[in-house]
């Protein structure tokens, strides 16, 4: 089997799945990182815009700020993980798709210099792949378990 010209550089299969496992992190990390900024904005907002003769407190307009922040960010949060899924699952999958090359040999569609079957490179992509879709599959789980059980203050 020829080998396919790449478009994404001189990665090796190895370097490609890390980067598969770690994207997900570096999107939780800007995630935090916006919920942070976004809640102390939020609560500046509320402090400077309450009035002095309000019988609510400014500490009531920024819970309710948060909660529509946090329904908003829900939607979309969820809208995103269900779209990034798909890629992610499709790469964890990778390791698991081989073809014979014709003369007996599997070797990787994705990667078809990496040889399937017994030896340390395909044996550590497998690996990677099986822990990146268990890690998918706890993540999925703790979030459902999460929006299920969270209380929903009444709007």
């Amino acid at each position: 089997m020829e080998p396919r010209p790449e478009c994404s550089g001189n990665f090796t299969a190895h370097d490609k799945m890390l980067f598969t496992l770690v994207a997900p992190l570096v999107l939780l990390a800007i995630v935090f990182a916006f919920a942070i900024v976004r809640t102390a904005i939020n609560a500046n907002l509320a402090r400077r815009h309450h009035p002095p003769d309000s019988e609510v407190s400014w500490h009531e307009e920024f819970v309710a700020r948060e909660h529509q922040a946090a329904k908003k960010a829900t939607a979309t949060a969820t809208s995103v993980f269900v779209m990034a899924s798909i890629f992610f699952f499709r790469s964890c999958l990778k390791p698991f798709k081989c073809e014979d090359d014709g003369t007996g040999a599997l070797f990787m569609v994705s990667n078809p210099e990496v040889e399937c079957g017994d030896n340390d490179e395909y044996n550590e992509l497998r690996r990677l792949g099986t822990l990146g879709l268990i890690a998918y599959m706890a993540v999925y789980i703790t979030l459902t378990c999460l929006l299920y059980t969270s209380p929903s203050p009444r709007d």
